[in-house]
This record gives structure tokens, sequence and C-alpha cells, in this order.
């Protein structure tokens, strides 16, 4: 529900629509985006991906945590977003962008302390370039997103959609 209030936040609806036509609207926007921003990782194979988004949120821990107006920050970063249609995990895509930008300045620091400082002392210039990130996703073609799906989750799921209603021996035949 995030995603939807982030939206209506950012664009209420017009006078003349009402909310349960206007929600509808969204939804079916935000599964086009769904289709095509998130990845549903399945096999051990993707599992980089996952390594590497771990690195970066421990690499960044600290300069997130002295981020000034990170709330702010990260709202900027959502209204970007939405202005060039990315509906689909407001919140996440706006952290992990804002964390992008931590990340440069993490490598191209001499030393912890220099970055917090850096960060310190650059918010506002932080902001902006995640704001400009994010509105590059408008011409990025690809997964933003990947989900990883546990085995236990798959076959749960699987037992409850793949019950058969028949017998064994009517798939097989006698």
């Amino acid at each position: 529900m995030d995603d939807l209030g982030n939206y209506l936040k950012l664009r209420p609806p017009p006078s003349h629509v009402s909310l349960d036509d206007y929600v509808d609207f969204w939804a079916e926007r935000w599964l086009d985006k769904w289709r095509e921003r998130v990845k549903l990782v399945l096999r051990q194979q993707d599992a980089h991906v996952f390594a590497k988004h771990e690195r970066i949120l421990r690499e960044t821990a600290p300069l997130w945590r002295s981020f000034p107006y990170l709330s702010e920050a990260l709202e900027l970063v959502m209204d970007a977003l939405i202005e060039v249609g990315e509906l689909c995990f407001t919140n996440l895509l706006a952290e992990s962008t804002l964390r992008a930008e931590l990340m440069e300045v993490r490598r191209s620091s001499r030393s912890l302390d220099e970055a917090v400082r850096r960060v310190r002392e650059g918010a506002l210039a932080l902001a902006k370039s995640a704001v400009l990130r994010a509105r590059s996703y408008r011409s990025f073609r690809g997964y933003l997103v990947w989900l990883k799906v546990g085995d236990e989750i798959w076959r749960t799921s699987l037992g409850k959609i793949a019950e058969p209603s028949m017998s064994e021996e009517d798939f097989i035949g006698s």
C-alpha cells in the first residue's frame, strides 16, 4: 500500500474521478511496471545480485545514518520516480537510488570520516543527484528490483495452486 500512498500524495485523483476508478487505473499501471521491472529469482545462479546489494547496505550504513534530512531526500526521490512512471516498489527504489549516490561518495573518499563529512556538507547535492538518477530510469530498460523466492515459499504456493482435483490414476490413465 506504500506505493499507492506515495502515488496519491503526489497525484491525488481529480475531483471528477472516483477514488475506486482512480485506484483501478493506478493498479493497472502498477502491474505493468511490476512485469517490466521486477525479476523473481528462483535459483541460486542470480545470488550475486543480493550479495552486491548487501555489500552496498553495509558500506553505506554509516553514511545513511549521518545523512541530514534523510526522509525529505527520500521523498524527493520517490516523487521523481513517480513522475517518470516508476510506480512499483517506490520506497525500495528511492532508498536504493540514494544509497547508490552514497556509495559513490564512499568510493571516492579516502576515509570513512571524510565520506561522512562530505555527506553532511553535501546532502542537498546528493539528493539532487539521486533525483537525476531516478529520472534516468525513464530511459532504462530492464529490471530494477530482484525478489528472491525461497524454496519453501515456492513449494507452499505450488501445493496450494496445483492441487489436482482428480486422482493420480486419472492423470496416468488405466
